[in-house]
């Protein structure tokens, strides 16, 4: 790297203490930082979280949201405080609305799913304000990282041609997830870990899949019901240390099952990579942007409307060959933080050369 970076990074994350995201987050900053690059955060969360955001950075500038005035007035002002600090780049997970205002430093935004379809899902009054807003608020933005290739070539956003894009797979800190040991039960065993209430999760095709299929269980961490059969396990919210507990009697991790429903077929999941660190190989119903289908701690099943106990034979043939390994780190180096963070670095630098020279041109 030629140059010092001060990183404005602008992000919504709640439960800091279990979230998958506010890892990632502590990954990439301390990638940065031994970069030699400079960070402040600029977070919309919870009181109970900013403990947990000190501990990355002690200066950490926290807004807390309380009912929806207040969720606005965060909104619109995030950015606005990171642009205060005087960046070389802010740098945003997109988490709509975001309002993003011209500022004298690039800003970069971090784009992870479609968010019109997600919205849908989720609320349609906020789904008709990204329809009437969206274009116009990133109109501000300087470049555009995607975690896919599929996201960059629909261009949701309508960002411009001449807008710098990449498209950058979610990474993990491999060096700091211990492989799991080899396993000693002789059940087979499913893992699924993910946050409640997210249709494209698939989870009513785990549950169903389990009950079709009495001998294998399922062990699922993040979501909480009622079990609906013996080899159910619902775990509710665990720490890292609980789940690894969880995951060690288990062959292989579950990932998304229903991309479809975000009009989607392609992804980068977290939690498949936090799966693969602990050595456990995956099951997945999408094409995932750092994984090769070929590999054989890859089962890539059809996206095609099929359930996934329609797929059973070819999951039991699965959990029979990995029933007693796990999957190497060095197998998977390409999901590893510190090669992400090197190609997002490097866009970083080409992004604030290009806006500091339209800058002078503009002056």
């Amino acid at each position: 790297m030629s140059a010092q970076i001060r990183i404005a990074y602008t992000l919504v994350c709640y439960d800091a203490a279990n979230s998958g995201v506010y890892k990632k987050i502590l990954d990439q900053v301390e990638e940065w930082k031994n970069s030699g690059h400079l960070v402040q955060l600029f977070v919309i969360t919870d009181k109970q979280s900013l403990v947990e955001w000190q501990k990355i950075d002690p200066f950490v500038i926290a807004l807390y949201d309380a009912g929806f005035a207040r969720n606005l007035i965060n909104r619109v002002r995030i950015v606005q405080l990171a642009a205060k600090s005087s960046p070389s780049v802010i740098y945003v997970r997109d988490s709509f609305p975001m309002w993003l205002r011209k500022s004298s430093a690039p800003i970069v935004i971090e784009i992870q799913s479609l968010v019109g379809p997600e919205l849908w899902l989720r609320s349609k009054s906020r789904y008709l304000v990204f329809k009437t807003f969206a274009r116009y608020i990133y109109s501000r933005v300087s470049a555009a990282i995607y975690v896919t290739h599929e996201l960059l070539q629909k261009n949701e956003f309508r960002i411009g041609p001449m807008v710098p894009k990449i498209a950058i797979g979610n990474g993990v800190n491999l060096s700091l997830v211990k492989t799991l040991p080899p396993r000693l039960d002789v059940k087979p065993a499913l893992f699924f870990i993910g946050s409640p209430n997210q249709k494209w999760h698939g989870i009513e095709e785990l549950v169903e899949f389990a009950t079709l299929n009495p001998d294998i269980q399922l062990e699922i961490v993040g979501d909480m019901a009622e079990s609906t059969a013996p080899n159910i396990t619902f775990h509710g919210v665990l720490s890292a240390n609980e789940y690894r507990t969880v995951a060690a009697k288990c062959v292989a991790g579950v990932g998304t099952l229903n991309l479809s429903a975000k009009k989607m077929t392609e992804a980068s999941p977290l939690k498949v990579r936090e799966y693969l660190a602990l050595g456990l190989p995956v099951i997945i119903k999408y094409k995932d942007a750092d994984l090769d289908s070929s590999e054989d701690y890859v089962l890539q099943l059809p996206s095609d409307g099929r359930r996934l106990s329609e797929f059973s034979a070819e999951v039991r043939l699965f959990l029979d060959e990995w029933s007693n390994k796990r999957v190497s780190s060095s197998q998977v180096a390409q999901i590893d933080v510190a090669t992400k963070e090197l190609i997002r670095l490097r866009f970083f630098e080409r992004v604030i050369t290009e806006h500091n020279r339209e800058m002078v041109k503009e002056n």
